[in-house]
């Protein structure tokens, strides 16, 4: 038994489950699109930690979610390589989210609070170090929790609200995920926003800044991460807490367990909103490509274009000829004409 067979028995959640999915491949893809499409997002290692969470929320939402909804609608397949890989998925893209979002806080604070320091390290190659490592802790810390997880009658239980055994093993582990994919993690990323933000709104030197539109930015970026943060807070505590309830041996019902995988699925679609949403250079340049998608569906966009060109070339020649005309006075010969095509 497994998650599939708790999402079968509540089905009134599959049609939020299916919208869900569609959220986060469209928001997701699209994000990674833009990113990896627009020379100013692309060229700056920074938005590298973007794409990593853009990737690892994508593959939750392939590998996780379309995994439990296929398995759930037709009820067939093998359960316990299905409960095995869903897990070890599920861990190892929440320790990567988790890490890329700390690394995000850090860069930001870095290239604010210690710019030159940051402009020496902020190179590509570190941050895809950086990037590299995060995965294979994932897989370190995710590999663990499958290898623990508790049997009856030779089953292996994926769901905690349907095991009434708990072995030390996996209360280990459980303890371990709680401080390392939760409790550590949001500790760094709190210290670190609460001090951009006085930093950048409540300090000497924000208030004494010359540099209004430099602030302005900064500050834009970091409320934009402070909410994508929020939200994965938002998002995992019902399934942080139903872990704290079941490490301290209080059966955890299966509506509960799945409503709060349904909050973790709900992080994957509206961060990428989010992020679309607030992030001015994305959302030009996703309104630059739906108007590109509009102009080609409604004909050829070079040729609108060129006409205008040729005409306010031609207005251009004969304002210069006519002015050409007026210096020389008597003398009825143009000057000549700057090529403006």
């Amino acid at each position: 038994m497994g998650f599939r067979d708790e999402f079968r028995e509540f089905g009134f959640l599959m049609p939020f489950l299916i919208v869900l999915i569609l959220l986060s491949v469209i928001g997701n893809l699209v994000a990674l699109v833009v990113i990896l499409r627009s020379r100013e997002l692309r060229t700056n290692p920074s938005n590298f930690y973007l794409v990593n969470g853009t990737v690892s929320n994508l593959l939750f939402c392939l590998l996780v979610q379309v995994v439990l909804l296929v398995f759930s609608s037709i009820g067939a397949g093998d359960q316990q390589l299905q409960c095995n890989f869903t897990i070890f998925v599920f861990y190892t893209c929440s320790f990567v989210t988790v890490m890329t979002l700390t690394a995000i806080a850090l860069d930001k604070y870095f290239a604010i609070i210690r710019p030159f320091w940051f402009r020496r390290r902020n190179k590509r190659l570190q941050t895809l170090r950086a990037i590299v490592v995060f995965w294979i802790l994932g897989v370190f810390f995710s590999l663990p929790k499958v290898v623990v997880m508790v049997r009856q009658s030779g089953v292996r239980y994926c769901s905690r609200g349907i095991r009434h055994t708990r072995s030390s093993e996996e209360l280990i582990s459980e303890i371990l995920i709680l401080i390392l994919v939760f409790l550590l993690p949001n500790i760094i990323i709190f210290t670190v926003y609460v001090r951009l933000i006085h930093k950048l709104w409540f300090s000497s030197d924000a208030k004494s800044s010359t540099n209004i539109g430099l602030l302005r930015s900064r500050r834009a970026v970091t409320k934009l991460f402070v909410t994508m943060t929020t939200l994965f807070v938002i998002c995992w505590t019902p399934y942080t807490v139903d872990a704290i309830l079941w490490f301290l041996d209080s059966q955890v019902s299966k509506l509960s367990e799945v409503l709060s995988l349904c909050f973790v699925f709900l992080y994957c679609a509206a961060s990428a909103l989010v992020y679309a949403v607030c992030n001015p250079t994305v959302r030009r340049a996703v309104q630059k490509a739906c108007a590109r998608g509009f102009a080609c569906c409604h004909g050829k966009p070079e040729q609108r274009q060129v006409e205008p060109k040729k005409a306010r070339a031609k207005t251009a020649q004969t304002t210069i000829a006519l002015l050409g005309v007026a210096q020389q006075g008597g003398d009825r010969r143009p000057v000549d004409v700057i090529d403006m095509e």
